[in-house]
């Protein structure tokens, strides 16, 4: 009996010591959220002398990660800090390359908490790529919150899906195509915090019939919901981007279309960075609904195209030899494609996109050879049969995602200066000079040497973007020295019209057909430039021009465009300054402003990764310095912390002396590319001293000629 009572008391004491132990110990503790899906926390030691965060990094075999010594936690409730002290299995700021399993576990030391925390923060303070964890339950009996859309928010869906202009697909077949609408994107990210770091997406939507940017915010609303209204004139298949990934999607003009995305997704898009992660938890509702979702599911079957590969592979190749290599490389993804759109069950029209899309990404990349090859000798009409695969008087290759990149690359492409049909043509000087033997005034013997100079291969490009800055006001001057006696005839014979019609020529010869509805779309988005800079003095000539050129244009659609433009560029009452409207996105260009109110401004929106944006700015440094100390006028940079990184910014902004810069967050700067209308850099706006809108697209090239007029007596 006493044996058996000594018994039970050291079970007993064994007992508590054993959950005295486990108290200080949480196993895979629940967290509120995190923005990472490399970091992950699976168990926390409580000690009376440190605390230990076992951390678990899962990442690309060979990727390195960081520690960086100044990670920290934090008290949920007081924010009060506790700076690490230690690491093992690892040193802080070393890069630790993962190994062949693409995992290994580390242990953050930390002193002792405070009894009173119940949950606390991972994070670093700086700005290094290691993300954050937060609201980390100290509760072993802690439960992670509920992955069930809330009843509230598919309310919501479903109302804004009620809402619709439109709610049936269009019908191709009836020429339901082009149509000037917008349409609405909503849905709902299961699982967001506003804490992941950023509250907005962006669509770069766009007319590609006329090169016009439409880019368009995506608000997301605290719970995750998150809503967007889009300009469209067609159908399109565009994508989303919300931080790193983005999304694709289905859509026509009038719908509403609803996505539902889960938060697990961004998680692994965050980890798997090497390749174009496809969402694995997406569904859509709306009436393209199933369209978007079996695009979403083929894409995620279909192995990653070798994109590295083939810019590898764009140098040092005949175009035979990349021909070869290219079919050799793409093989396995063809044949991977064809399979299934013959085994999945699809609908109609997600196989005709399917077909689309598969021509024009496959002709896009041999696009990418014939541009980096373009001075080649070796490019012959033959190299472009691959054009005769693609059916060029189909609308429907308007809704391809990548047709912009295709239709920018065909437009400019060699094969208009190819073949027996094509004929020279002479420029104005040629014609002036050598054909009609015009006597050279000392002007235009000044104008011919810096048109020789800009020819020389030997130019840096700085250096050929300065003399292009010159040869504008005296190719200004040229012309209305010869314009008014020479320049009809020379339109006639050799001008603008003649050039297409040169090109309609090659085009009919090589694709042995009638032109095609992608064709008639280059004359269209060819336009805006040549009624801004070839036709800017003359309303009259400009509007020959347009009717002889879209006189053959079959689609009363493209036609319309054409004539909005001239309206555009040839308004009826003369284009004043305008005031920024009173809007979230104007408001954040409003006090960025406001400290030079009074002043001229040119606002430069740039990057660090734009190689024209970096020239442009290296160009203009002695101009910056003549108007350093200017009471009137004064340069504004404007870029974003995704897009220029803090140490290249900060060494960028010191090499080029540059004053009234601005590194927005990647939120606010998408509100100013929907503000100003713009999805590629760089971007100059023109701004007046009471903060009106003189130029919102204003060309760098003119801003020498712009600001003598501006300040003629500037020193």
């Amino acid at each position: 009996m006493i044996k058996k009572t000594i018994l039970s008391l050291i079970i007993a004491l064994a007992n508590i010591y054993i959950i005295a132990a486990n108290d200080g110990v949480i196993e895979n503790p629940v967290c509120e959220f995190s923005n990472t899906g490399i970091t992950h926390i699976t168990k926390i030691e409580l000690g009376e002398k440190e605390t230990r965060l076992h951390v678990h990094e899962i990442f690309i075999p060979g990727w390195w990660v960081k520690f960086p010594k100044t990670t920290y936690i934090e008290d949920c409730a007081t924010g009060k800090r506790w700076q690490a002290t230690g690491i093992i299995n690892g040193a802080f700021d070393e890069e630790i390359s993962m190994p062949e399993s693409g995992d290994s576990t580390f242990v953050l030391i930390f002193p002792p908490l405070d009894k009173s925390v119940t949950k606390i923060n991972l994070c670093v303070d700086d700005e290094s790529d290691m993300a954050v964890v937060f609201g980390i339950s100290l509760d072993p009996k802690a439960k992670p919150r509920s992955k069930e859309i809330p009843n509230e928010v598919m309310q919501w869906i479903d109302d804004e899906l009620a809402k619709a202009g439109r709610k049936s697909l269009m019908d191709f077949n009836a020429n339901e195509f082009f149509a000037t609408d917008t349409a609405r994107l909503t849905g709902y990210i299961n699982g967001y915090d506003p804490r992941a770091g950023f509250s907005t997406g962006m669509i770069y939507a766009g007319n590609e019939i006329t090169r016009e940017d439409f880019p368009v915010v995506v608000q997301i609303h605290e719970d995750g919901r998150f809503e967007a209204t889009i300009p469209m004139n067609y159908p399109k298949y565009m994508y989303v981007r919300f931080s790193r990934p983005s999304v694709n999607f289905y859509i026509q003009p009038g719908q509403t279309l609803a996505m539902l995305l889960d938060w697990e997704d961004f998680r692994m898009a965050d980890r798997l960075r090497n390749i174009s992660y496809k969402f694995k938890n997406i569904r859509f509702r709306g009436a393209t609904d199933f369209i978007s979702n079996e695009l979403s599911a083929f894409y995620e079957k279909l192995p990653g195209l070798p994109v590295r590969e083939i810019y590898e592979g764009l140098d040092g190749k005949t175009p035979d030899e990349f021909k070869s290599f290219y079919n050799d490389l793409m093989s396995e993804y063809i044949h991977a494609y064809k399979k299934l759109l013959e085994t999945e069950k699809l609908s109609e029209q997600t196989k005709t996109i399917l077909q689309n899309n598969f021509q024009i990404m496959y002709a896009t990349y041999l696009f990418e050879y014939e541009m980096r090859n373009r001075g080649s000798d070796q490019i012959s009409l033959d190299f472009y049969d691959f054009l005769l695969d693609i059916p060029m008087n189909n609308k429907e290759l308007l809704s391809i995602e990548s047709f912009s990149t295709f239709i920018n690359r065909f437009e400019y492409s060699k094969l208009f200066s190819l073949g027996p049909t094509a004929s020279p043509v002479k420029s104005f000087t040629e014609y002036l000079f050598e054909e009609l033997n015009i006597p050279k005034t000392p002007e235009d013997e000044v104008f011919l040497a810096l048109q020789d100079s800009i020819r020389s291969p030997e130019l840096t490009k700085e250096e050929r973007e300065k003399l292009i800055e010159e040869l504008n006001p005296a190719w200004k001057k040229l012309s209305e020295r010869h314009g008014q006696n020479h320049m009809g005839d020379y339109e006639k014979e050799y001008g603008e019209l003649k050039r297409w019609q040169n090109k309609d020529s090659i085009y009919m010869n090589f694709f042995k057909s009638e032109l095609g509805i992608v064709y008639d779309i280059t004359k269209i988005r060819s336009l805006d430039y040549r009624f801004r800079e070839v036709f800017k003095d003359n309303k009259e000539n400009a509007w020959s021009f347009l009717t002889a050129l879209t006189s053959d244009i079959p689609e009363s659609f493209l036609r319309k465009e054409a004539d909005r433009l001239f309206l555009k560029n040839f308004p009826e009452v003369e284009r004043a300054a305008y005031e920024l409207p009173d809007t979230p996105e104007a408001q954040i260009f409003k006090e960025l402003i406001a400290p030079f109110k009074g002043k001229v401004l040119l606002v430069d929106f740039w990057a660090t990764s734009c190689g024209p944006c970096v020239s442009n700015i290296k160009q203009q440094k002695e101009l910056r310095k003549k108007y350093r100390d200017s009471p009137d006028m004064a340069f504004i940079f404007i870029t974003s912390e995704n897009e220029s990184p803090a140490g290249a910014y900060n060494n960028f902004v010191e090499e080029q002396e540059l004053l009234h810069t601005y590194r927005l967050n990647a939120d606010q700067y998408r509100y100013l590319r929907q503000l100003f209308r713009f999805n590629g850099i760089p971007r100059y706006v023109l701004v007046d001293g009471e903060g009106n809108i003189l130029d919102d697209n204003f060309s760098s090239y003119n801003t020498v000629n712009k600001l003598n007029e501006l300040f003629p007596n500037t020193l």
